[in-house]
């Protein structure tokens, strides 16, 4: 079973604080700098709550990590937590690929949270460690695929709970399931059946989670973000001034 090797992998320990040791050399000037970014003002001025974002996962971890329901500066703990997180999805990334856990696929995997994708993410002292779980959300149910039904019922679970966290997260997953795909087909040598079941199996999952999270969970919101889709008639034209825009 793929989630009990992970956790056998010799040097588990080791490779886990040695990954947490290089993000900490990498953020170190942003640490020391203490500079409140962007949502930071209002999060310390409001007391932090993430509920009108849909993002209740948010809420209650800011609760557990504050020890109270009032979010206040504990950073760089917040942060700290965050590599943790991204430190944790890395190494589950590395052994599904490598089929084994050392130093050099967690080197391999440190872009996972310091390319400038998600480096900005970091820059947070509220909302990272949101960011950073919801990212392992996405990544851990894969340690359960050689199980279907496991996999599927785990997958729709963590979906939720990242959807619940910080929504943009949710693309990870995808294109996970699509390299694991191939791989299963390419490298291991898996018939074509069984590798489209497996992604099929994936796109469900996503599809059901992002369903029930729309349907159940979602509060509607119109500021400068949108819960709101372009109608079918007008897909193509905003999508292509999306493209424009970037």
């Amino acid at each position: 079973m793929v989630m009990k090797d992970f956790f056998r992998q010799p040097h588990f320990k080791q490779v886990f604080i040695f990954g947490i040791l290089v993000y900490g050399v990498a953020l170190f000037a942003l640490i020391r700098g203490d500079v409140y970014y962007i949502d930071d003002w209002r999060h310390s001025i409001d007391g932090g709550n993430w509920n009108h974002f849909s993002r209740y996962v948010a809420t209650k971890l800011s609760h557990i990590v504050n020890l109270k329901p009032i979010a206040i500066d504990v950073s760089p703990l917040t942060q700290i937590f965050a590599v943790m997180f991204l430190v944790f999805g890395g190494m589950i990334i590395s052994f599904l690929i490598c089929k084994k856990i050392d130093y050099i696929g967690m080197l391999a995997a440190i872009p996972l949270g310091l390319s400038p994708y998600f480096l900005e993410n970091l820059s947070y002292k509220f909302d990272s460690v949101f960011m950073g779980f919801s990212v392992l959300c996405c990544i851990l149910p894969f340690l359960l695929k050689d199980r279907t039904l496991i996999f599927f019922i785990s997958s729709v679970v963590c979906l939720i709970l990242m959807y619940c966290s910080y929504q943009a997260s949710n693309g990870i997953y995808m294109i996970l399931g699509i390299y694991l795909t191939l791989s299963v087909y390419f490298v291991e040598g898996a018939s074509l059946k069984r590798a489209l079941g497996f992604l099929f199996v994936c796109i469900l999952a996503f599809l059901i989670a992002s369903f029930i999270y729309k349907v159940f969970l979602v509060k509607p919101v119109e500021t400068y973000v949108s819960d709101s889709m372009f109608p079918l008639s007008q897909l193509l034209i905003g999508g292509g001034q999306i493209l424009k825009d970037i």
